[in-house]
């Protein structure tokens, strides 16, 4: 099988590669607010191969990061080989 990559945030990631895609919202100590995250295989929440890329994008606000988590979906499920769940 043929790697299929999707452009997301100037970074090339393999669709199949994707396990797990979370949305987060963290304080951040060192800059005194709230980060919001889309973590994709994000290992400190599910068991995957050690090998499996981790990608973190943060995000000054969740309607921002909300904006983000719908156009990653929409990316994935315009290939025809991924459905997003």
């Amino acid at each position: 099988m043929s790697k299929t990559f999707l452009q997301f945030e100037n970074v090339d990631i393999d669709i199949f590669a994707i396990k797990s895609i979370e949305r987060s919202t963290t304080w951040n100590e060192s800059e005194g607010r709230v980060n919001f995250s889309l973590i994709i295989n994000n290992q400190n929440r599910i068991k995957i191969e050690s090998f499996t890329p981790q990608y973190t994008f943060i995000y000054e606000t969740e309607a921002f990061r909300n904006k983000k988590y719908e156009e990653l979906k929409k990316k994935m499920t315009m290939n025809q080989e991924c459905k997003f769940i």
